[in-house]
């Protein structure tokens, strides 16, 4: 009796040596072809293919907030003077961190955006008075990418009062991450001046001529300096200076109560000291009249001041962002929690008629789960041309809808999109749970299986106090099987394993190889597809010779002679050629990826593929 056993040694050698397996564990294993008679027809080799369509996604956490109570607590975020912006090392006033344009500052009246934002760069931005040089003179000079090539923009000192709208927006946007009715910032104390009939730009005589720039008395708010031209890449650079007499002090020793700036604390600043520096776009006509285009940068040097002049608790300068929040979540009187997550599901399969998947948010330390009723809307990336055939692709959102459940789409080129709120949850909310889960396909109304998920907390063991919860800012999502007991060892499924195979007479044999086990909910299917890409199904997989036993339960049932925890070490798929199938209308052979809820037809999820022979 001749036994014939075939096995692709480049290509599991390749697998083996990518997976880190030993080639003697296969040794053991079951060739479906063993103790045949008889020569095999031309071979088959299935090779990993590029995974195709495999479900995917990605979580973002786009809000928290801050808890934190305000009440009477003039300081709470210890803002005070943590950016005084004076340097006694360089002895000058560094005021580049509080530059803030469009969508940095929230505050009326609204900032312009910037020519090229993405290319925005403070390149520096500091002035000083007399104690740098010893000269009776007053320099402010500062450097910015990103405006419109060879536009003139006013530079202006501004000494401003803030008139709050609803909640006092530094305190809102700390706390809430945005600012849903923006205060109102108008000119406080001084004499309304205008344009300087002497231009205070840096002069060709240098510090001797500044010391000549008069100062008008009393100074005027706002203060117009100049004007400054960008060049031809978009870049200004301001440099003006004046002398310096009363009430701005002169000699070598810093006086901050006679600063040009407003000092970043809780007081009020003698008049006229000056809060803010504003540019803003194009140049009076006229002297005496105002910038004829709106602010394009503010920076904030002193705190907020209200319409009588008095100080403002918690709006110290400069204006926040982004990063202050984060700041403060290490302060010992602040505590987080998220508020707004979006995430995103691609290549989802449409599952049996009727039949939808479900979202549900999950803490994992606890257990408790409910329905993550988001705003849904599908996203179509579409291929469009513009009049000169250049191609692009472009999202085109669908309709909003409020719901946990949708449907799957046999389109590669759609996603589905969520953004879940705090309020849809009230009066649950998103601090109370950990994951995004999409509950086992076709199974309705339970996130004990949850097949699809991402994580945007981290509890650390410690539900009851959000003291030490970890906010992640942004996840993938995995396929598998979520452990909620131990979820760092959960099974995630790769695309991996091998295959080979022969033609034997009327019978088609084929064999896999460590194979990762299908998450839960899906099925491994067998594939014969022509030269147009149809595809005819032979059936999902099944276990080794001789049993030959169904399979379709690996997803959640462990076969001890011939898998693992992670994987089907073996498995096959045979074919009688007698039927109706005639296999020369074939030229290749797909192993995929399928719900086992889905609807007929092949999905996107490409795990093998081989050619057959001609």
């Amino acid at each position: 009796m001749n036994v014939v056993r075939r096995l692709d040694t480049h290509i599991f050698l390749a697998l083996a040596a990518a997976l880190g397996l030993g080639v003697a564990a296969c040794e053991d294993l079951t060739d479906p072809n063993e103790h045949r008679v008889g020569d095999p027809a031309p071979e088959v080799a299935l090779d990993v293919a590029e995974a195709g369509g495999v479900p995917s996604g990605g979580l973002t956490l786009e809000n928290f907030k801050l808890v934190v109570d305000t009440a009477g607590i003039d300081d709470v975020f210890q803002r005070e003077a943590a950016d005084g912006y004076y340097s006694t090392t360089y002895v000058r006033y560094y005021v580049h961190t509080g530059v803030r344009i469009a969508g940095e500052d929230p505050r009326l009246p609204a900032l312009a955006p910037v020519y090229a934002p993405e290319g925005f760069v403070t390149q520096f931005a500091y002035f000083w008075g007399p104690e740098r040089y010893g000269d009776d003179i007053w320099d402010f000079y500062m450097r910015w990418d990103g405006l419109e090539p060879v536009a003139t923009y006013t530079y202006a000192l501004e000494r401003l009062a803030t008139h709050v709208n609803g909640v006092l927006d530094a305190v809102e946007f700390l706390l809430e991450g945005e600012v849903t009715e923006p205060d109102s910032l108008a000119p406080l104390d001084g004499t309304p001046g205008g344009y300087p009939p002497t231009d205070l730009t840096w002069p060709a005589g240098g510090r001797p001529e500044c010391a000549l720039n008069p100062i008008a008395d009393p100074p005027p708010n706002p203060w117009y300096l100049g004007p400054v031209t960008a060049n031809a890449d978009g870049r200004i650079t301001a440099d003006f200076c004046m002398g310096t007499p009363w009430p701005w002090y002169t000699g070598s020793v810093n006086v901050p109560d006679s600063s040009i700036a407003m000092p970043n604390e809780l007081s009020r600043g003698v008049v006229p000291q000056y809060n803010y520096i504003v540019v803003y776009e194009g140049e009076p006509a006229n002297p005496g009249d105002p910038p004829p285009g709106p602010p394009v940068i503010r920076i904030q040097l002193g705190v907020d001041l209200d319409p009588s002049g008095n100080p403002i608790p918690n709006s110290f300068a400069p204006f926040p962002v982004w990063a202050d929040r984060e700041a403060a979540l290490d302060l010992a009187n602040v505590s987080g929690a998220p508020s707004r997550i979006r995430y995103e599901i691609r290549d989802l399969e449409p599952l049996a008629s009727g039949v939808a998947y479900e979202a549900w948010l999950l803490n994992v330390e606890t257990g408790n789960s409910i329905l993550a009723t988001a705003d849904y809307f599908p996203i179509e990336t579409i291929v469009v041309t513009d009049t000169l055939g250049q191609q692009s692709e472009v999202d085109v959102p669908g309709d909003t809808t409020r719901t946990a459940t949708f449907e799957g789409v046999a389109a590669s080129n759609v996603r589905h999109a969520f953004i879940l709120r705090n309020s849809m949850i009230d009066p649950q909310s998103l601090g109370g749970f950990t994951h995004v889960v999409l509950a086992k396909p076709g199974v309705s109304g339970s996130a004990s299986e949850p097949v699809f998920w991402a994580q945007f907390l981290d509890q650390s063991g410690t539900p009851e106090d959000p003291a030490d919860d970890i906010f992640i800012s942004a996840d993938d999502f995995k396929l598998g099987a979520l452990d909620l007991a131990d979820p760092a060892g959960s099974r995630t499924f790769r695309v991996s394993g091998s295959g080979d195979g022969a033609i034997w007479g009327d019978e088609l044999a084929l064999q896999f190889r460590r194979l990762s086990r299908p998450p839960p909910g899906y099925v491994y299917e067998v594939w014969l597809v022509d030269a147009e890409g149809e595809a005819t199904s032979i059936g999902p997989l099944t276990g080794p010779k001789p049993g030959y036993v169904d399979i379709t339960d690996a997803d959640s049932v462990v076969h001890e002679e011939f898998m693992t925890a992670t994987q089907i070490l073996q498995a096959t798929k045979l074919l009688e050629l007698t039927g109706a199938i005639d296999l020369s209308q074939f030229s290749e052979i797909q192993l995929t990826l399928e719900p086992r809820a889905g609807a007929a037809g092949k999905g996107p999820t490409l795990v093998l593929s081989g050619s057959l022979p001609e």
